[in-house]
């Protein structure tokens, strides 16, 4: 490795769903605990709020914008179970998840 290569090792951020307190956890970088997202459907599209310090007090998104990549890293997910999708920069809520919503009320 040649002085102007750097090495950077970055652990990949995991996201993980806690059943009992109805949230998504992701481990903060410095591992010293998790950060808590939740996910909501507003007007079909999704909001996510982290209680990371980019979460609390960054800048304000328009929803279907995550505001930190803890919750790009759970639209990401909701993507993968085919609950939201990208369209257009905006995550939007998915005609599956309004109907497990539906069927859960």
């Amino acid at each position: 490795m040649t002085t102007t290569q750097t090495s950077v090792k970055r652990r990949a951020a995991r996201c993980r769903y806690d059943r009992a307190r109805h949230c998504f956890l992701v481990q903060s970088s410095a591992g010293t605990g998790d950060y808590e997202l939740t996910a909501r459907g507003f007007d079909g599209l999704l909001v996510v709020s982290c209680t990371c310090p980019a979460g609390i007090r960054g800048r304000q998104v328009p929803a279907g914008a995550t505001k930190c990549r803890h919750g790009a890293l759970v639209a990401r997910r909701l993507a993968r179970a085919g609950l939201v999708r990208l369209v257009a920069g905006s995550w939007v809520v998915t005609a599956k998840a309004l109907r497990l919503t539906l069927s859960a009320a």
